[in-house]
């Protein structure tokens, strides 16, 4: 066994404390936040989703270092004294850290099955969503000045590509590098012209905030790190979190916060399912963000 596969075995094994350390601050700074902006929120929450990623590149490398300096101590010993080489070596500390010992040859080769599946899920979705922005045809262009419209009043740097597709849940943000705006048709006619430009907005400040580009930064973090559930419940309160910002946003853009509510409730009927790569307007805790809107039932502390 290299240093390099006894590294990374320590590194996923001692990430499970580490994670549940992690999942715990993070759930004290969102309680002493909760009367804070969700901006503030969102921002806690990607940084405790950063140092999950983080933690088991830094124990790999530490553990490295210690087995290469243990490796030199060792072969530096054995020249200076030859005949110790003989004697018998000392029986390894494992009955604190008995359990690493059973789980230290199964993790790396379940881990790697387990980043296996996730990435085909992670290609599934990519190709679902590729699917979609083929099939769909461009937005007519009463849709197209109000989205360059809105981009304009929002401070987007450059147009925003608008598609319409048939897609089982509501309108949503897809692609990573260049995203475009897919809009169902059933939207269209389900709305009305408020509603609609509630709704585009909300789908432009996704854009707008690169939210894009930290929803594939989450779903890599999902894909390396499956295992544990604190990764799971951060980057769920990542997404909670930034569905309130983007409903700030809209609000502040088109200034009828019953207007937004009500569209999304009409689009909550048509929800069946998004794929992971998009973001759509309907995610997040629905019930919360209506009352948030119209100001009824302010929740103290959002539940785990």
């Amino acid at each position: 066994m290299t240093a390099m596969t006894q590294a990374l075995r320590m590194a996923l094994l001692h990430f499970v404390w580490q994670g549940l350390l992690v999942a715990f601050l993070l759930w004290i700074s969102l309680f002493l936040l909760r009367k804070r902006s969700a901006q503030a929120r969102y921002l806690a929450s990607c940084a405790a989703l950063g140092i999950l990623m983080a933690l088991p590149l830094v124990t790999a490398c530490l553990v490295y270092q210690s087995q290469a300096a243990a490796a030199g101590e060792r072969a530096s010993t054995a020249v200076v004294l030859p005949a110790t080489a003989g004697a018998p070596t000392a029986k390894p500390e494992t009955t604190a850290l008995s359990w690493l010992v059973r789980l230290e040859p199964w993790s790396l080769p379940i881990w790697s099955a387990g980043v296996l599946f996730f990435s085909l899920r992670l290609v599934w979705g990519c190709w679902r969503v590729s699917a979609m922005r083929r099939r769909g045809q461009p937005a007519d262009a009463g849709i197209l000045a109000t989205v360059a419209e809105l981009g304009a009043r929002m401070g987007l740097a450059r147009p925003v590509r608008v598609l319409t597709a048939a897609l089982p849940d509501g309108p949503s943000v897809a692609g990573w590098l260049r995203p475009v705006l897919l809009l169902p048709p059933a939207t269209v006619l389900g709305l009305t012209p408020q509603q609609l430009e509630a709704v585009l907005a909300h789908e432009l400040a996704h854009i707008r905030r690169y939210d894009h580009l930290v929803n594939a930064a989450q779903t890599l973090v999902e894909t390396l790190l499956f295992y544990h559930p604190a990764v799971w419940w951060t980057s769920a309160r990542i997404r909670d979190e930034r569905e309130l910002c983007c409903d700030d946003l809209a609000v502040r853009a088109c200034g009828d916060a019953l207007c937004f509510a009500r569209a999304l409730t009409k689009l909550e009927r048509l929800r069946v399912m998004t794929p992971a790569a998009a973001l759509g307007s309907t995610g997040g805790p629905l019930m919360y963000r209506v009352q948030r809107l119209i100001g009824a039932g302010q929740q103290e502390c959002a539940p785990s």
